[in-house]
């Protein structure tokens, strides 16, 4: 639970939902409010509302919520849901303007009931409201905790922030400050595979390119020219495959298995395999799978928990589940 802290045009109220497939993101309305007195308990009295909620104040907030997204007013409130249908599972609100950020920053706050805690959903929830903010024309999201709520310090750090200092609320009291640049900054990863064994050599290599996906779920395509490689080689005659036996394929496959070894979730993705590298002779099956894979972990900085590897005799990739 993050503490909330007051403070561009927008779609209206209804129109907007956002989903990662597991967790649901939809405005907050003045029916949720029954809900929220429910769910309440010490925890968020003491990390995020600073006080016990009673039924006037809380249909007088959600209502002022409802007014800021019909209005296009700095402040966007969701409820958080497991599924589409779920019952609320708790809230998480973006400000556009807020005392104490600079333009462009977008602060988060954000806290789920006690029966939902636990399950990886704050995460999710605050990675769909920072894409949200961005796509709404924020550069830097801003999530403050107290430094003895670890918990929500913990769920900025999986959701991809970073600590940078901190300031005093009009309290005196700490708040540490967790950062995430909210700009597209493509980071592209390459590997080759090049081995000698006693029975043949094993070659491949693919290159990506990977950016925030917009919503949903992280996306994976061939780019429009993977074998350009050929005319550097062999000419500006040299023709691209019209049929390259299945490589394209094991290039996918090689990501989509990355990706879902991930150890963290992390924010849905679009990557594009820009480069598929292979020797006629030299290029057996599994190899540009292999390359894929490793090429997706070097674009991101990770190491996977998981890990193809190399058969000795022969070389032959081998995938574990």
């Amino acid at each position: 639970m993050a503490r909330r802290r007051p403070g561009v045009k927008n779609r209206r109220m209804q129109e907007v939902k956002l989903s990662d497939g597991i967790v649901t993101l939809s405005p907050l309305h003045p029916d949720d409010a029954e809900a929220h007195l429910a769910g309440e308990d010490e925890a968020l009295v003491r990390w995020l509302s600073g006080g016990p909620s009673t039924p006037q104040g809380v249909a007088t907030y959600f209502r002022h919520c409802r007014e800021q997204w019909d209005t296009a007013g700095p402040l966007r409130a969701f409820g958080i849901h497991a599924n589409a249908e779920a019952a609320l599972a708790g809230t998480i609100d973006l400000r556009f303007t807020a005392e104490g950020l600079a333009p462009g920053q977008v602060n988060i706050a954000y806290g789920l009931y006690p029966s939902w805690r636990g399950r990886g959903l704050a995460t999710r929830a605050v990675l769909l409201a920072s894409q949200y903010a961005a796509h709404e024309g924020g550069k830097e999201a801003v999530i403050r905790v107290e430094p003895e709520n670890t918990a929500s310090a913990a769920v900025a750090r999986r959701a991809g922030f970073t600590p940078r200092g901190h300031t005093r609320g009009g309290d005196g009291t700490r708040l540490d400050w967790y950062v995430r640049d909210l700009r597209v900054h493509p980071s592209e990863g390459s590997h080759w595979l090049r081995r000698h064994t006693a029975r043949w050599h094993r070659f491949a290599r693919v290159t990506v390119r990977v950016v925030p996906a917009a919503a949903g779920a992280t996306t994976v395509e061939i780019g429009d020219d993977p074998y350009a490689w050929l005319r550097t080689s062999y000419g500006p005659d040299a023709l691209p495959y019209a049929n390259d036996g299945g490589l394209r394929q094991e290039a996918l496959d090689g990501v989509r298995y990355a990706v879902e070894r991930l150890a963290e979730p992390g924010p849905p993705l679009h990557v594009t395999i820009t480069e598929i590298r292979d020797y006629l002779v030299d290029t057996g099956p599994g190899d540009v799978k292999y390359a894929a894979a490793y090429a997706l972990w070097d674009a991101l900085g990770v190491e996977p928990p998981v890990r193809p590897y190399l058969a000795d005799a022969d070389g032959t990739p081998v995938f574990p589940d």
